[in-house]
């Protein structure tokens, strides 16, 4: 059984709209020793989740990653996800908005406010791989995302978006940044600041929560996740390079298959060298008889064919043709206008 490296994380869910919550971080999986057998297996590649809408789930066969749960508007609870998104801002009430819960395994819950209502209207950080979304008493930046170094080099996957400042009457903890530089960083409270950005693409990041003054800012898109094959490229996983799918690239001993898009990944197998038996053939031409009839004929040689094989096959052997030469033919082209024909045979 051949076995593979293999990094699934989905789609990041979208930063809330209207004094938002950021975005949750799409489920991140890892297996460093997942096994496959020959044959073609269809990878999905999760898609960002748009403002107030949870990325899509990222799969390779049994590795199946949540999208990332949105982050929502004011008065609202953040999506629960892979990573679960930031709450919305409490709007000066007393009611707790919580943050969504991430699925168990693969990511963080998405920052929580809980009021009073005279304290600061904050919104929720988007929960990241690698930790929760901040929220409640601090600033709402977004959660971290974890580095990974399948494709030879360390790259962070999977963090949250930062939560937009509410602005309008009251003070905040101001906007929020998105985890590990990866993540949508939230809208500000000033006209010019209240437009959020989105995760960066094809690492499965939630989008940043849009801000307020008077009127709404726009909310970050979360990125589309990604899926990451490598294996040893001289076969010693019980994989070969003949395998297909995404664009295949190599680093050190591994070859890498990556997919930023949903796709097939053909598995192939070592196969079994057989080396074609040999084949000798021994030829063997009698000693021509000369036999005078009436008029002058003469018959032809006679020719002996021994074929040697170590195995049943499909060879070509010589058939002789007969035919009748007179004698002055003969002696002038002995055996040169002889016809030897090649015809399949089966042994």
């Amino acid at each position: 059984m051949a076995s593979v490296k293999a990094l699934v994380v989905a789609g990041g869910g979208g930063g809330g709209t209207d004094r938002g919550g950021g975005g949750g971080a799409g489920g991140f999986l890892y297996d460093a020793a997942l096994e496959v057998a020959g044959g073609d297996y269809t990878i999905t590649v999760g898609t960002g989740g748009s403002a107030d809408t949870d990325g899509t789930d990222s799969i390779f066969d049994t590795l199946v990653a949540d999208g990332g749960g949105a982050g929502r508007g004011i008065l609202t609870n953040g999506n629960n996800g892979g990573s679960g998104g930031g709450a919305g801002s409490n709007g000066g009430t007393s009611s707790t908005r919580t943050g969504g819960t991430a699925t168990v395994g693969q990511g963080n819950n998405g920052g929580t406010n809980n009021g009073p209502s005279d304290a600061p209207r904050n919104t929720g950080g988007g929960g990241g791989a690698g930790s929760a979304g901040a929220g409640q008493t601090s600033q709402p930046n977004g959660g971290a995302g974890v580095s990974n170094s399948i494709t030879g080099a360390s790259v962070f996957y999977a963090a949250g978006g930062g939560g937009g400042d509410p602005g309008v009457d009251r003070t905040s903890y101001g906007k929020g940044t998105g985890g590990s530089s990866i993540g949508g960083n939230g809208g500000g409270k000033t006209t010019g600041d209240k437009n959020a950005t989105n995760g960066s693409a094809n690492t499965g990041s939630g989008g940043g929560g849009a801000g307020s003054d008077e009127t709404s800012g726009t909310a970050g898109s979360g990125s589309d996740g990604i899926v990451i094959i490598s294996y040893a490229t001289d076969g010693s996983d019980g994989i070969t390079t003949d395998s297909t799918g995404g664009t295949i690239t190599t680093s050190g001993s591994q070859t890498i298959h990556t997919f930023t898009s949903s796709g097939t990944f053909t598995v192939v197998e070592p196969g079994v060298n057989i080396e074609a038996p040999a084949l000798s053939i021994t030829v063997t031409l009698n000693t021509p008889t000369l036999t005078l009839v009436d008029p002058l004929e003469v018959n032809p040689p006679t020719m002996g064919v021994t074929v040697t094989t170590n195995v049943p096959s499909q060879i070509k052997i010589g058939q002789w043709e007969e035919s009748t030469k007179s004698s002055t033919s003969w002696a002038e082209n002995t055996l040169s206008e002889t016809t030897w024909t090649e015809q399949a045979k089966s042994l």
